[in-house]
């Protein structure tokens, strides 16, 4: 039970504030009464409902079923646990000792973990110390030491992903308002000194955490509880009950659970978990999602390489050539939580010259193309737009035929990461700039049978995408404005197809069926995120995997209008991705002199 007394006299309590991804194999929780999903029965929130752990277990497809000795469960946070010492349930270090010998002293690379604590010991300082300010400062220090020493235990066992929540602020609870503003402003001191050492020494230590700043979030659902859907953040919702004894007979209003912030003085209500277990979503979300930022120039940079391409194919049969295409499409990726998602409609506009040479011929071309995706999972949307130039040409040398094409692009991106936070939506923006260098070469050998012109046709395309850092702008709230490091995506495509054409005199249909291979996995590079409110180190997580393998399909016209000015559509489409769409549309007219 939480007991409340004069802050210079004692404060004793367990705390419990919420927080919620990428494809995680399980999720395991050390910690207090913050992440307690039920260790001695009830929980220290508005009962029957849930704490965040369970909340986020949930969205990722795992659980926080509680980890009693002897059980299979995983969510091992007792309430009133520090981080160091038993006082009557297992210490959080004597958690992961309990869950490391119950794996053969391993901890899983692909499993997700969480360490938040630190509450119960500023209350122990307090109680312990009374007015000894240097006392409490220096014990709740120390104990910055003792958590960063556990998470580095628990990442040289094997651990890749722990998440990291700082403290809420302690001082702006109930229980910061019933101690008066002085004692309340040295909750809050405490609080928000324990967070700058203790990823002070995580950023110094090198280690690689998920932070969380619950400690900002806190104050931004206070300052603006209405947006959240919130009546009350000031005051109990379980009256003067404790929140581990705190049912709906307890509840002050029938639906205090969902229209209260606090259960009682210092422990979230039912609807404050759900909030916490979504921002903490959002930052497992947010490196994939911006890891589309360098994915999706790849396709659409692909699709320009192989117009070139072709152009480059007809530009020796011509002196001269000047001609202009318009292009659009979908390109889909899909919307589920292993992916960042993206989903919209590219479209461009391609010129270009071209003229024999004793060399073959050769070309220059300029593209401007634009493409505004969705996040998956209603994660907001983000615009790209590429301007880019291009050299090209290709050579006939009997049956055999060789093209290439070279192009430089210049992108511009504008983000917009939708975070969903209980029943509110909070949109981040964000602005950076990229570049796309890329060189094919393709190879065809034709055979003539009467009007049928066919034959294999072979072809490489290398591609480098950066994407520059940038920071996402903090105007609607500090917790969940992030920063992302700069990325680089390669690609070497490969394909290899079979092509037809058949000349009918003015109207020229060709086809090509083939197969492509990106021989550059996609997800073998990281996304360093950064959350400024709380340090200046990062954390990574890679990018999504997509399928390497994909069917190739081309299905076109050629019109001759008269004897210098023609005209074409077509199709290309890649299929056999799983959960990705891409397909592309085309018109153009050709000019030869």
């Amino acid at each position: 039970m939480f007991i409340r007394r004069p802050l210079g006299l004692a404060v004793a309590a367990l705390l419990s504030f919420p927080a919620a991804a990428s494809d995680f194999n399980a999720t395991v929780f050390f910690g207090d009464s913050l992440t307690d999903s039920g260790f001695f029965g009830s929980k220290w929130t508005t009962n029957p409902g849930n704490v965040w752990a369970e909340n986020l277990a949930g969205q990722l497809g795992t659980s926080a079923v509680t980890a009693k000795p002897g059980t299979t469960g995983t969510d091992y946070a007792q309430g009133g646990a520090r981080v160091t010492t038993p006082a009557g349930q297992e210490s959080m270090v004597q958690q992961l000792d309990r869950y490391l010998g119950d794996h053969g002293g391993k901890a899983d690379s692909r499993t997700l973990y969480t360490v938040w604590g630190g509450n119960n010991d500023i209350f122990y300082a307090v109680t312990t110390f009374g007015t000894d300010a240097n006392s409490i400062t220096n014990y709740v220090l120390s104990t910055t030491t003792e958590q960063t020493a556990m998470i580095k235990k628990l990442l040289n066992a094997g651990a890749k992903y722990v998440l990291v929540p700082n403290l809420p602020d302690i001082g702006a609870t109930p229980l910061g308002a019933s101690v008066g503003p002085t004692n309340a402003a040295l909750l809050t001191s405490l609080s928000d000194n324990y967070n700058k050492v203790l990823f002070g020494r995580i950023a110094a230590a090198g280690l690689n955490v998920i932070p969380l700043d619950t400690f900002n979030l806190l104050r931004e659902v206070r300052a603006h509880g209405a947006s959240f859907g919130l009546t009350n953040t000031t005051d109990r919702a379980c009256g003067a009950v404790s929140s581990s004894s705190c049912f709906p007979a307890n509840y002050v209003t029938p639906n205090a659970d969902k229209t209260y912030a606090f259960a009682d003085d210092v422990h979230p209500t039912t609807a404050a978990h759900v909030i916490l277990a979504d921002y903490a979503y959002s930052m497992l979300m947010a490196p994939q999602q911006i890891g589309m930022l360098a994915e999706t120039p790849v396709r659409t940079r692909s699709t320009l390489t192989n117009l070139l391409l072709d152009q480059g194919m007809e530009s020796p049969t011509r002196p001269s050539r000047v001609w202009a295409t318009l292009t659009g499409g979908q390109v889909k990726y899909g919307d589920d939580q292993a992916l960042g998602g993206a989903d919209g409609l590219p479209y461009g506009f391609t010129a270009g010259y071209d003229t024999r040479t004793r060399l073959g011929g050769m070309g220059v071309a300029f593209n401007f193309n634009t493409y505004k995706p969705d996040f998956a999972q209603n994660g907001g949307s983000y615009t790209q737009n590429e301007v880019s130039a291009s050299f090209y040409g290709g050579v006939i040398l009997g049956q055999l035929g060789l093209s290439f094409a070279g192009t430089v692009g210049y992108i511009g991106y504008n983000t917009s990461r939708d975070v969903k936070l209980g029943p509110v939506t909070r949109t981040v923006d964000g602005e950076t700039e990229g570049s796309n260098i890329s060189a094919g070469m393709q190879a065809f050998y034709q055979l003539q049978s009467g009007k049928l012109t066919h034959g294999p046709v072979a072809g490489l395309t290398a591609q480098r995408v950066q994407v520059r850092a940038f920071n996402e702008s903090n105007a609607n709230g500090a917790s969940t404005a992030l920063s992302f490091g700069s990325q680089v995506r390669q690609s070497v495509l490969g394909h290899l197809a079979y092509q037809m054409t058949y000349d009918a005199g003015g109207f020229i249909p060709y086809g090509r069926l083939g197969v492509e291979h990106d021989f550059i996995d996609s997800s073998d590079r990281d996304i360093q995120v950064g959350l400024p409110s709380v340090y200046t180190g990062s954390y990574a997580l890679p990018a999504a995997k997509i399928d390497q393998t994909a069917a190739s399909v081309q299905l076109g016209s050629r019109f001759l209008l008269n004897p210098a000015l023609g005209a074409w559509v077509e199709f290309d489409g890649n299929f056999g991705r799983k959960d990705i769409s891409d397909y592309t549309l085309s018109a153009g007219l050709r000019y030869a002199f």
